[in-house]
Parts: C-alpha cells; sequence; structure tokens
C-alpha cells in the first residue's frame, strides 16, 4: 500500500483555480489564503460565468477566441491570481487536466481560449512546438551580449535604450549586465 495520499482533481470554490485536493479532505479551496478570503470576502461568481464574461468568439467557429481579461507577462489570458484562461477553457470544455500535462496552443496565439486550438502535452511536446515556431530562439549574438554589457558599464547607454535598440525587453538587458543570463561570456 502507497503512503502517498490519493488527490483528485478539483475547482477552488474561491478564486477558481484548479488544484488536487486529498480524498480525505474537504478539497474546497486551494490554500489557507482562499480559505481566509472565503471566510471575509464573498465568493466569486462561478468559474464558468467569470470565463464566459471575457470571452470574445470570432465570427466563424474555427477563428481565435479572444480574451477580453486580463493577461499576464506573457500574453495568456489570466483569470484570477492563478489561473490561465486557455486552462480554464480545457477544463470547462474537456475536465480535469491531468497532472504533469501542459495545455498547448495550436494557434500559437497565447491569448486564444478556442477549445478546438488547444491541446494536451508533456514539457517535451512544449519544448519541440516552442523550437518548431521558432520562440524561445535566443535573440541576441554573443558579441551583441558582450557589446551591450560594455555599453552599459560605460554608462553609455540605459537599459531601456539598449533593449530598444536590440529589440528585447529591458528585463533581459538587466539579466544580461547582472550576468544572470548569458553569465559564461
Amino acid at each position: 500500500m502507497s503512503s502517498k495520499r490519493a488527490t483528485v482533481p478539483s475547482i477552488c470554490q474561491h478564486c477558481g483555480a484548479s488544484f488536487y485536493a486529498g480524498i480525505y479532505t474537504a478539497g474546497k479551496y486551494c490554500g489557507p489564503a482562499c480559505v481566509s478570503r472565503a471566510r471575509l470576502i464573498p465568493p466569486l461568481p462561478p468559474l464558468a460565468q467569470r470565463f464566459w464574461a471575457r470571452v470574445v468568439k470570432g465570427p466563424t467557429p474555427s477563428d481565435c477566441w479572444a480574451w477580453s481579461g486580463a493577461t499576464n507577462a506573457t500574453g495568456y489570458g489570466q483569470l484570477g491570481r492563478c489561473s490561465l484562461a486557455h486552462r480554464v477553457s480545457w477544463t470547462l470544455h474537456y475536465g480535469a487536466i491531468p497532472a504533469r500535462l501542459y495545455v498547448l496552443h495550436r494557434c500559437d496565439n497565447p491569448p486564444c481560449t478556442n477549445p478546438s486550438h488547444i491541446l494536451l502535452g508533456t514539457a517535451a511536446d512544449n519544448s519541440v512546438d516552442m523550437a518548431r515556431k521558432r520562440r524561445g530562439v535566443a535573440r541576441l549574438t554573443s558579441a551583441q551580449v558582450v557589446e551591450i554589457r560594455v555599453r552599459y558599464n560605460g554608462g553609455r547607454a540605459s537599459q531601456y535604450q539598449l533593449a530598444k535598440e536590440y529589440g528585447v525587453d529591458h528585463t533581459n538587458i538587466s539579466m544580461i549586465v547582472n550576468r544572470k543570463s548569458w553569465a559564461w561570456l
């Protein structure tokens, strides 16, 4: 007999996040923060209601369904603090997302929530998809990284100026000049 407790997929009744609840627990909330908030703050409308209020369907069924709510830094629709819109779409249309699986976009459009445009895959599937679509590929060369450091450290350019010039986000420049990325150079 396994020492691990069995878990079941659940949806937090306060924030709408997906989580795995133990069979012998109430399984109503994803964590202590939502338990506390549920006591103080009235619960949010049901997840499906909040989801559909922010989905804009295209004129044909094959079009992307745009997410009109908040998005995260990478452009994915965000529903509450910890739920991504395309994952909520999968859950509402097909059921719980099995552990260790990702919800991938066929259309490569992060705010899309059309269930016919998303599929389940592993981390390896996601990496292959990113490479095939040329996402996550380094945009800078080693020579450019060295030049960025020299110019920034010499006080000749700000991180924002360098980011604009090289077509990357200023956080990428910050990571480079602070040697948190490209540290081997």
